[in-house]
């Protein structure tokens, strides 16, 4: 048996129910009208923040160059006699220290020069004993002839001798003094010829140690150019060293910028290959006069002694050419979006205010800024997520 509706609703009556509703959302709606794409601002609540105000800073200005590392001495080794090489002792990157053996010459010729020295400065001795010999003898003799020619003067006051035995006397006597002043003479002469005899010793001497070339401080072999059996002469380069541990970098300036340098001034150098190592260089010399095709000067600049260093690593010298005013930021007080970087400032208002900038250089934790900022403006040191444009700040 079918239930009857109690509550019959006619269709007439629901679409009646329906205008009601739709008009009672109407004026509702009237009464508070919000507009498409608007949002009512809320005030916002006071940031604290630390600020800082941008200041006009003068900073070197800084001239980079580039160069290269080489060693501080190194050297082409040569013979000074000429011979035949008999060992070449040492090879390509050997490393040798001072004294060490590196090439022997054959030096026979020289060995018999030195025995023909020694030989005539025994004979130089030996002339001299005898020279000694013949002034102690005529020494004596012309003592004797002195006293008898003293005595034969006092006897001719008296007559006590004739004039002709005095004469002949007095002739002994002088003859005995020049005997001994030729003597004498001949000592000298002696002397003479051992000195001469001594000085032809010690050149064969040097000559013979010459023919053993040695290392002439701890260093490097970079090239060896000789073989056992090649004839080494005077200036013909034997090997090529480089002394160990004393390196230098080597670089150009252009005229404009000799004038901020000297000979004993620091410079700053950084060698890439080590990492962007950076150390402390002195300016060791500066050519005087310019390359006249570049009008630029070569200069050389001693390293500090430290591990990795290698002939030939290149290297960037900065100068300080002088002093300019740049403004410059703390890194923190940058934010990025995207591409662009900027800054909040703190307007008169003190209102947080996104300030697009363009930065420059870094010096340690600052930043050059190129453009954006002017001296006197109020910077947020190190914003947050809480500073937002138009946020109102409360400077620390």
């Amino acid at each position: 048996m079918k239930r009857k509706n109690r509550y019959p609703v006619s269709g007439k009556s629901i679409l009646m129910g329906l205008s009601f509703a739709l008009a009672a959302l109407f004026i509702v709606g009237c009464g508070n009208e919000i507009q498409p794409g608007n949002t009512p601002e809320k005030p916002s609540a006071t940031v604290k923040a630390k600020t800082v105000v941008v200041q006009n800073t003068a900073r070197p200005v800084i001239y980079e160059a580039v160069g290269a590392v080489a060693p501080e001495t190194g050297a082409a080794i040569s013979a000074r006699v000429m011979g035949q090489v008999r060992e070449v002792r040492v090879h390509e990157g050997q490393h040798v220290k001072k004294g060490n053996i590196l090439i022997v010459l054959n030096g026979k010729t020289i060995s018999a020069q030195v025995d023909q020295a020694k030989a005539g400065l025994d004979q130089a001795k030996k002339g001299l004993e005898a020279a000694r010999s013949m002034v102690k003898a005529a020494s004596a003799r012309a003592k004797l002839s002195e006293q008898t020619y003293k005595r034969y003067q006092a006897l001719l006051k008296t007559d006590s001798v004739s004039r002709q035995e005095f004469d002949e006397v007095e002739s002994a006597y002088l003859a005995s003094s020049a005997a001994l002043d030729q003597s004498r003479s001949m000592e000298e002469a002696a002397k003479g010829a051992i000195k001469q005899s001594q000085a032809a010793l010690a050149a064969a001497n040097s000559r013979f140690s010459d023919t053993i070339i040695k290392a002439p401080y701890d260093a490097t072999i970079l090239d060896k150019k000789v073989e056992p059996g090649d004839m080494a002469t005077p200036g013909r380069p034997l090997l090529t060293l480089e002394k160990t541990g004393a390196f230098e970098v080597r670089t150009v300036l252009p005229e404009s910028q000799i004038n901020s340098i000297q000979p004993g001034d620091m410079v700053s150098i950084i060698i890439d290959a080590l990492g962007d190592a950076h150390v402390s260089g002195t300016i060791r010399t500066i050519e005087p006069s310019a390359d006249p095709a570049t009008r630029s000067f070569a200069i050389k600049i001693s390293l500090p002694i430290f591990s990795g260093l290698k002939s030939g690593l290149f290297a960037r010298v900065r100068v300080i050419a002088g002093r300019s005013g740049m403004i410059m930021i703390p890194d923190t007080a940058m934010v990025s979006q995207g591409e662009l970087r900027g800054v909040f400032i703190v307007d008169p208002q003190h209102m947080a205010r996104f300030r697009l900038i363009r930065p420059g250089r870094r010096f340690g934790d600052l930043v050059e800024i190129l453009s954006g900022l002017n001296e006197g403006e109020q910077i947020i040191v190190k914003p947050d997520y809480a500073i937002k444009n138009g946020v109102k700040v409360e400077a620390l």
